[in-house]
């Protein structure tokens, strides 16, 4: 399935569960133009909160960054911003923002449930599969229904040992008011770490405190980058699989890079790195709850990278991967 037929919800789609929240950022000297920031929170006016966790678009482009969030490398002038809550029933909200360098402006935007929502009914065979709907982190139960914005939504399920039929999601029409039913029918499929096999579910932390979980990525074609911050090889790879990442975002590619933990690293490490490098995409300590995510993908080298299918299914355990390299292997899966 090619995702531009559907410019709607590749629009929504494009920041959530896969998120990174990036609360600061350094400006230096360089001969390049001055560059602003901008500061971006929600308030939440039903829950009379803050809300995290909203998606970020700038100029129409998806960030990868989820409020609240400090965008750097901003030029000068007028520039659009549109925010997408997280929860399935909050409208967007649109802004615009006047950035002069070199300070940062802060932006606080008004958000609070519709009052036209549509429903949406899930289904699942086996019916204790966990729903996850448009990429967002956490889970939805078989038999819900769920108050959410009219449009298309993917949906997907996460059960263990089990994968969803291809191409590995459902896209859902909703109406306002109306409730549409979506069943999924998951097969039985012994999980793996091999090329071919279903992939093992992680849970695993970000830096600045997000948790993930390979479960909310089903439908995706997911990229799991195994690097040590202070391996050469890893820090070479990175701005090329972060450019292929902002390339192809909004055709469903998705990446977690997963530190090794055997270099140390701290969070300090975790900073300098997002600063050095410029990169959006989450970056997660290895530690689970069930043991190292390095043990449960047998990973004896960095960098290791595991490319898998919308469905959960491994296609690929590879070595260092150039960005054109990279875009060769994703293509196709990103066309299923």
């Amino acid at each position: 399935m090619n995702w531009r037929v559907i410019p709607s919800l590749a629009a929504l789609l494009a920041a959530f569960i896969s998120c990174t929240w990036l609360c600061g950022c350094g400006i230096t000297e360089s001969e390049e133009p001055a560059a602003g920031a901008l500061t971006v929170s929600v308030w939440d006016t039903t829950a009379g909160q803050s809300l995290p966790g909203a998606a970020i678009f700038v100029d129409g482009t998806a960030r990868q960054e989820c409020t609240p969030a400090t965008i750097c490398g901003l030029s000068e002038g007028l520039h659009s911003v549109t925010v997408v809550p997280p929860a399935l029933d909050y409208p967007s909200i649109d802004t615009t923002v006047n950035i002069t360098p070199p300070d940062t402006q802060t932006v606080t935007l008004l958000a609070g449930a519709s009052t036209e929502p549509g429903y949406l009914h899930i289904v699942t065979t086996p019916a204790d599969a966990a729903v996850h709907i448009d990429f967002r982190p956490g889970d939805h139960a078989s038999g819900s229904v769920l108050p959410i914005l009219p449009g298309e939504h993917l949906v997907s399920a996460w059960l263990d040992d089990h994968a969803v039929p291809e191409p590995g999601f459902v896209v859902a029409t909703v109406r306002a008011a109306d409730t549409t039913t979506v069943r999924l029918t998951l097969t039985e499929e012994p999980s793996g770490i091999g090329n071919g096999q279903l992939a093992p579910n992680l849970v695993l932390t970000g830096d600045l405190g997000n948790e993930y979980s390979l479960a909310q990525y089903r439908g995706a074609v997911l990229l799991l980058n195994f690097a040590g911050f202070d391996c050469d090889p890893c820090r070479d790879e990175l701005p090329d699989i972060q450019r292929v990442c902002e390339q192809r975002f909004e055709d469903g590619f998705r990446v977690l890079v997963i530190n090794v933990g055997w270099y140390n690293d701290g969070p300090d490490d975790f900073a300098r790195i997002r600063e050095d490098l410029h990169l959006t995409m989450p970056l997660l300590f290895a530690d689970t709850p069930g043991g190292a995510a390095t043990t449960t993908y047998n990973i004896a080298a960095a960098p290791t990278n595991v490319l898998i299918d919308r469905r959960g299914i491994i296609r690929y355990r590879l070595g260092a991967v150039t960005e054109a390299q990279l875009d060769e292997l994703i293509q196709p899966l990103l066309s299923d």
